[in-house]
């Protein structure tokens, strides 16, 4: 090798500006790159960037850090107020304060942190390219929770203030005699479940307006008693929510033209009673009854109009038929009312529907014409079977009482009550061995009732001519006549014990 070709051999390449360049671009991906993946690491939180609740920034913040700065938001809204207005047609405005807890209006923490974590993207480069291009996720809105049998109750509570129930129109009695008819008045009634509709959205229209507020301070403010929500207005933090009630009309259930179909007497029956602890039994009984309106196809129960026979309801002690016997009781005579309206029942021509007999004939009535009744186990029911409403009136005083029942008269029907027959039977003896008596002697313990079968008819007539004869059956079992007899050797055993009584009636 020559010299010229050593000292060649020793000189360095020359780069060009082509390959500088490209040199310097390796670089700068490789700076970038690392820069990228160091600036998605600092990203990777459950939440976007940018994204905002009630104006916290929940950028960082871990999943539970999250869920108890949410569960501090929803403790805050217990006690916002809400008030339901009912504005009425003259334009008169009724409000009904309470709040959103007693309203069982609450905040989904668990919805509403899965809400925060899908806002924006959950992907490291578009997060990255919100960052680039300067946008950031609409703010989340807390989401709502509703305890619907709690909001139902309350809606209901408010509605026993709001709600004008509808009067049904009213047959009067005048003093001359006759009826008067008294018109209907339409009431206006809440509408629970499309209240309850209103309701909601109003809360979760206020929940969607907090997205943009600052952040709330974590200090619930104090709950008004709750003896006083839904009664007194409250002296509110915030503003209130208000949400106006939705009414629906509500129609009597009678009408004046109804009642206009009312003609004449459809029947009548009077028996008589001596005033005193029993009359007053008899005039309260009959104060229950009287005026009632039955609607075509109606049952009326005797048990559920008068109600209980207690001294609480104004009931007295008087004579009842217990085993057979009259014995001391409370609501005593009330049967007498049970027994005459059955009789004005029959003559008018209705249905009667359920009715028990007495465990022997009353003094009141002939055998085979009573109903009895006892609260909670024998009621006495009849349908109203006409075409038209009725109406029974009543009237007891001064030992009077009458049944009269008033409807549409079919002009030429004439309907009465026939006898078939009555038949007595002997009154069946027990003796009963005592120690109490001397040898031989006998004394009656308990007056017995013979066997009594009866039949009536109810004939119905047409102008004159018979239509219909219905046979009206009635068995009065015997009660045996128990006498005691003083113990000998000779005495045969008893012949054996009565008969269980049905339960016992109100006499």
């Amino acid at each position: 090798m020559t010299s010229r070709e050593t000292a060649t051999s020793l000189v360095r390449p020359r780069f060009s500006w082509k390959h500088r360049g490209k040199f310097f671009v390796g670089i700068l991906l490789i700076a970038g790159t690392i820069a990228l993946v160091v600036t998605l690491q600092s990203l990777s939180g459950p939440f976007a960037p940018g994204v905002q609740l009630n104006g916290l920034m929940l950028q960082g913040m871990s999943t539970n850090t999250a869920q108890q700065a949410v569960a501090a938001m929803a403790k805050d809204q217990l006690h916002v107020p809400v008030v339901l207005t009912n504005t009425l047609p003259n334009g008169t405005v009724k409000r009904w304060y309470t709040d959103a807890q007693h309203m069982g209006l609450g905040i989904d923490v668990n919805a509403t942190i899965v809400s925060a974590e899908h806002a924006g993207s959950s992907l490291a480069v578009a997060r990255a390219a919100s960052l680039v291009q300067g946008t950031s996720p609409p703010p989340v809105s807390l989401i709502a929770q509703i305890d619907s049998p709690r909001l139902m109750h309350e809606l209901r509570r408010a509605a026993l203030t709001f709600n004008r129930t509808p009067v049904n129109a009213k047959v009067e009695l005048m003093k001359g005699g006759g009826l008067g008819l008294k018109h209907e008045v339409a009431g206006r009634v809440v509408n629970i479940s499309a209240s309850a509709q209103a309701v909601q959205t109003a809360w979760q229209q206020y929940l969607a307006s907090l997205a943009h507020t600052a952040p709330p301070a974590h200090a619930a403010p104090s709950a008004p008693p709750a003896s006083t929500a839904g009664s007194a207005a409250p002296q509110p933090s915030a503003a209130p929510i208000v949400v106006p009630l939705v009414f629906e009309p509500a129609q009597p259930e009678i009408t004046y033209a109804m009642l206009n179909k009312i003609n004449g007497e459809l029947g009548s029956f009077t028996t008589y009673y001596i005033v005193g602890l029993r009359g007053d039994n008899i005039h309260l009984a009959t104060k229950h009854i009287s005026g009632m309106v039955l609607l075509p196809g109606q049952v009326f129960s005797y048990n559920k109009t008068v109600g209980p026979r207690d001294a609480s309801d104004g009931f007295k002690p008087a004579p009842v038929i217990i085993d057979g016997q009259l014995k001391p009781g409370m609501g005593g005579g009330v049967c007498q009312v049970s027994s005459t309206l059955y009789n004005a029942v029959l003559l008018s021509g209705l249905k009667v529907t359920l009715r028990t007999h007495h465990g022997f004939p009353v003094h009141y009535l002939s055998p085979g014409r009573d109903a009895t009744v006892a609260y909670g186990a024998i009621d006495f029911q009849f349908e109203n079977s006409s075409a038209y409403p009725i109406v029974l009136v009543g009237h007891a005083r001064g030992g009077v009482m009458t049944f009269t029942i008033f409807g549409h008269k079919t002009p030429g029907e004439s309907i009465s009550l026939q006898r078939g027959y009555i038949k007595y039977g002997d009154v069946p003896v027990e003796t009963v061995p005592t120690s109490s008596l001397p040898s031989g002697k006998k004394e009656v313990e308990q007056s017995g009732h013979p066997d009594i079968r009866a039949l009536w008819y109810r004939v119905v007539s047409m102008n004159g001519r018979v239509i219909s004869r219905e046979p009206l059956y009635t068995h009065y079992h015997a009660f045996p006549t128990i006498v005691e007899v003083g113990k000998t050797a000779a005495l045969p055993p008893a012949a054996g014990t009565a008969p269980a009584a049905p339960h016992p009636p109100d006499e």
